[in-house]
């Protein structure tokens, strides 16, 4: 997929664009969590020429998140695995010993589709709140897989957020999981 000049037919939009390195920012946080959800797929950057990011495909997912964190971040990541019948959670998330300075770190996908859900964000502090330093966060990068008629995908404009018929079911899994 190429994007070039997209403004260029609708001038009025254009004026609402931040900084060129803002917009380009913008775009990179996308790109890196369609790579992070999909490992199968090869993600390249450019911009005015210059390569920013290659993620090659890959069948392991351990390997896509090496490359999209960092080596050394990834190395402090342990898989993890929970969830009953009806829900599977599965990812990669820090050792008590890494922490991080933001939530930044904290990638959630329901179903392969990232979402930023305060319910998630939540279970995972409830699940190292006793093991963490106050007002630090760790990484992960959560997957939740479960019946798609058991979520609501169209709760916000930019889908980024999502309402279970099953909160509580979900929010357990997650503290589980992490917890083991």
């Amino acid at each position: 997929m190429t994007v070039s000049r997209i403004f260029d037919s609708v001038p009025v939009r254009k004026k609402f664009l931040k900084a060129e390195a803002t917009e380009r920012g913008y775009c990179l946080d996308v790109m890196t969590r369609l790579a992070l959800a999909h490992p199968e797929v090869r993600i390249r950057a450019l911009a005015k020429g210059r390569e920013l990011f290659h993620y090659p495909a890959t069948s392991r997912l351990s390997e896509r998140i090496a490359l999209v964190l960092g080596t050394a971040d990834a190395d402090r990541l342990q898989p993890i695995e929970g969830g009953n019948d009806r829900l599977r959670v599965t990812g990669f998330a820090s050792r008590p010993d890494f922490t991080c300075a933001t939530t930044r770190q904290i990638y959630a996908f329901v179903n392969g589709r990232y979402v930023k859900d305060y319910l998630l964000n939540h279970a995972v502090m409830t699940a190292y709140r006793r093991v963490i330093e106050p007002r630090r966060y760790p990484a992960a990068v959560l997957y939740v897989d479960l019946e798609p008629a058991e979520v609501d995908v169209n709760v916000h404009p930019a889908k980024l957020e999502v309402r279970f018929r099953q909160p509580r079911t979900v929010y357990e899994a997650i503290v589980g999981a992490l917890s083991a």
